[in-house]
């Protein structure tokens, strides 16, 4: 069930180990991989910690870095430029379903009324790249598209829970 009035926003990633981790719109599946289900949660219980403003959480991204065997995860809160956050987070094995090392970076960063939507999430050896799109509030996002953003971040304090290096 889909439900929310939200689009589908699909992601998946496996691990070298068969570890699956899928997202679809404001849940968290994990999985083995003969596709046994091993746990789920929602994008709001997984940011739990974080104190953010709103319970609204969308556009999930995973990735699966064989390199480090480890996976990276994103997602958007807020669609107000007062509140927009990207929530990011870094697993600390190589098993989904285990502990992360979970960061909040700002999706609004200009005296506007623009937040940050549509995210695309892109790996190097030894960083990781995000982008988004900047809309302007309270309009649809084809009249309120005022450019995109790229943010710029060390997989190696990601995933050792260090203080996280990102550059905008």
């Amino acid at each position: 069930n889909i439900g929310g009035g939200r689009p589908n926003d699909l992601t998946l990633a496996i691990s070298n180990e068969g570890k699956i981790m899928s997202c679809m719109n404001s849940n968290i599946y994990f999985f083995e991989e003969d596709g046994a289900q091993i746990s789920n949660l929602s994008l709001v219980d997984f940011a739990d910690s974080l104190n953010l403003p709103e319970t609204r959480m969308f556009d999930p991204k995973v990735k699966y870095h064989p390199d480090w065997d480890r996976f990276i995860f994103c997602f958007l809160h807020s669609s107000t430029a007062q509140n927009n956050r990207i929530v990011f987070g870094f697993s600390q094995t190589n098993d989904p379903s285990k502990d992360w090392n979970v960061y909040v970076i700002p999706g609004h960063h200009l005296d506007t009324t623009w937040w940050s939507d549509y995210p695309a999430l892109g790996l190097t050896q030894d960083e990781a790249y995000l982008t988004l799109n900047y809309i302007q509030e309270g309009v649809s996002w084809q009249e309120g598209f005022r450019g995109s953003i790229i943010w710029q971040m060390d997989l190696e304090d990601g995933f050792n829970g260090e203080g996280l290096s990102a550059k905008l």
